[in-house]
C-alpha cells in the first residue's frame, strides 16, 4: 500500500509541475481564487428517485435543475451562490451538492477535472458516449459546464452575462467528459457494506457463507451434521481496488474487515472464499461489489496571507471532529529541491489537535519556487483517514 501511494503521489506531483510551469490560457470562465468554498444548501433535490441504489444520478434531473437557473444567476469571479453569482465551476458545484456530491474541495475547472476519479468515472472526449449530466471540461481545462445532450451544454458564461444553454461546438479545448456518483453504500448479495463513514469502510461476507457451506455438502457427508464446524472451515480474503489498492491474507477472522481508506472515489471490492487450505484456485469463489467512499477531509485553503508578516495562509478540515479525536497534519515539500533529487520536505506543522471546531490553520513564509503542500488527517487511533495535496508557485520574491 505504502508504495502504491508513493506512486500515486510521485505521479501527482509531476502532473502538479506540469501544471504550475504551462502557461495557461484562461478566458475568464473560472478564477479558482477561493480553494474552501461550501456548498450553500443541502440535498435540496425534490426527486427522491433521482439518485438510484448504485448511486447513479439521474441526469434529467440535474440538467433540468441546472436549466431552471438560465438567464438568472450572473457570473461573478469565484462567487458561490445562486442568487447572488457564480463562476463556471461554482455553478457546478451548487447544482450537483443538490443530488448529494460533494464537489467543494475541487474549486476550479481544472483541480475539479484532476481529480475525476475522486468523485466519478471518466467518459473520455467522445460526446456520443456523454449523457445529460455529465460535466464536460472544455478551453483546455479552464472551464466545465454541464452536458444536456450530445451537442449542448448548460453552463454558467463569462463575466457580464449569466447561466445558458449553449451548442457545445463552440467550447474550444474538450479535454474530458466525466460522470459524477453519488456516495452510496453499495450492496451485492454477498457482500454487505456494514459502514461507510468518513474514518472507515467495513465490509462484511453474507450469503457467501451459507452458499460455500452448501458445496461443502456435497463432498463432506459429517459437515451436513455440524454446521458450526462447516463455517469453521472457511477462510475469507478481501481485495480492494480504486483510488487505493489494499489486500487481506486469507483468514477465518475475515469474514468482516476493517479498511481505513483516505482517498475518496470509486472501489471494487472482492470476496473471496474457499474452505481451510484449498490450494485449487477453480475451487474458490469470487464476489464483487462496487462502492463509493468520501474520506474525512472535507476541505483545505491555500491563499495569501494579507496579515502582518505576509506568507500563505494554509488550511485543512474535516467533516467532524468527534471529541476532538482527530489530528491534523501539513507538510509542504520545495519541487525545486525534489527536482535536484535533494531532501525536499522543507515544513511540517507535525500531527496536531485542535480543541475547538474541526480546522487546523497555520500561516507559512515560502521564498519564490513551486511548492507541493500534504494535508492529512487521522483518527484517534492514528489511522490515516484523509489526503489530499495541491501544488502552488510562490511569486512573491
Amino acid at each position: 500500500m505504502k508504495k502504491n501511494l508513493k506512486n500515486k503521489c510521485r505521479k501527482t506531483l509531476i502532473c502538479l509541475l506540469t501544471m504550475v510551469l504551462m502557461t495557461t490560457a484562461f478566458i475568464g470562465f473560472d478564477s479558482g481564487a477561493v480553494l474552501n468554498v461550501r456548498a450553500e444548501e443541502e440535498n435540496t433535490a425534490d426527486d427522491k428517485e433521482a439518485i438510484d441504489k448504485d448511486g447513479i444520478i439521474d441526469g434529467d434531473a440535474v440538467v433540468a435543475l441546472a436549466e431552471s437557473y438560465v438567464d438568472k444567476v450572473p457570473y461573478v469571479t469565484a462567487g458561490n451562490s445562486l442568487e447572488t453569482g457564480t463562476d463556471c465551476s461554482g455553478f457546478v458545484i451548487l447544482i450537483y451538492a443538490q443530488f448529494g456530491v460533494d464537489l467543494s474541495p475541487y474549486r476550479s475547472a481544472q483541480s475539479m477535472f484532476d481529480n475525476a476519479d475522486k468523485y466519478g468515472v471518466s467518459i473520455g472526449t467522445d460526446l456520443s458516449q456523454a449523457r445529460a449530466g455529465d460535466l464536460i471540461f472544455t478551453h483546455d481545462g479552464s472551464h466545465v459546464g454541464i452536458v444536456v445532450d450530445s451537442e449542448t451544454l448548460v453552463h454558467q458564461t463569462v463575466p457580464g452575462s449569466s447561466v445558458k444553454v449553449e451548442p457545445i461546438k463552440y467550447m474550444t479545448g474538450i479535454i474530458g467528459i466525466v460522470r459524477p456518483y453519488r456516495v452510496m453504500a453499495g450492496t451485492a448479495k454477498e457482500i454487505t457494506v456494514v459502514e461507510n463513514s468518513y474514518e472507515k469502510v467495513i465490509l462484511k461476507a453474507e450469503d457467501a457463507s451459507s452458499d460455500d457451506n452448501a458445496a461443502l455438502t456435497d463432498t463432506d457427508e459429517e459437515a451436513n451434521k455440524d454446521i458450526t464446524k462447516k463455517d469453521e472451515e472457511l477462510e475469507y480474503k478481501w481485495v480492494i481496488t480504486g483510488a487505493l489498492d489494499e489486500e487481506t491474507d486469507w483468514s477465518k477472522e475475515n469474514e468482516e474487515y476493517t479498511f481505513y481508506l483516505n482517498k475518496t472515489g470509486v472501489y471494487d471490492a472482492t470476496l473471496m472464499t474457499r474452505k481451510k487450505g484449498e490450494t485449487d484456485d477453480e475451487k474458490v469463489k469470487e464476489y464483487t461489489t462496487e462502492f463509493y467512499h468520501k474520506n474525512a477531509l472535507k476541505g483545505i485553503c491555500q491563499m495569501p496571507y494579507t496579515g502582518e508578516g505576509g506568507g500563505y495562509l494554509i488550511g485543512v478540515e474535516s467533516y467532524e471532529n468527534p471529541d476532538y479525536s482527530y489530528t491534523y497534519e501539513m507538510l509542504i515539500l520545495d519541487c525545486t529541491l525534489y527536482a535536484k533529487n535533494l531532501p525536499a520536505w522543507i515544513y511540517t506543522t507535525n500531527r496536531c489537535g485542535v480543541y475547538d471546531g474541526n480546522a487546523m490553520w497555520t500561516v507559512w513564509q515560502p521564498q519564490y519556487g513551486y511548492y507541493w503542500t500534504l494535508f492529512r488527517i487521522y483518527d484517534r487511533d492514528g489511522n490515516l483517514i484523509g489526503e489530499e495535496c495541491y501544488g502552488f508557485e510562490n511569486i512573491i520574491k
